[in-house]
């Protein structure tokens, strides 16, 4: 039975995990396009540097 318990927790955990990654992964995405979206500006105007 502890172990069915342990499983239980491990797989919520697991479960936890993958959605820290998925909004870090997002998160990531915004920071990159943002930075894409910068450099671009920095073409345009690059005395803003």
């Amino acid at each position: 039975m502890p172990a069915l318990i342990k499983g239980k927790i491990f797989h919520e955990k697991i479960k936890n995990l993958s959605e820290i990654l998925k909004a870090f992964a997002k998160k990531e995405a915004a920071m990159l396009n943002t930075a894409t979206s910068l450099s671009h500006r920095q073409d345009i105007y690059p005395e803003n540097l």
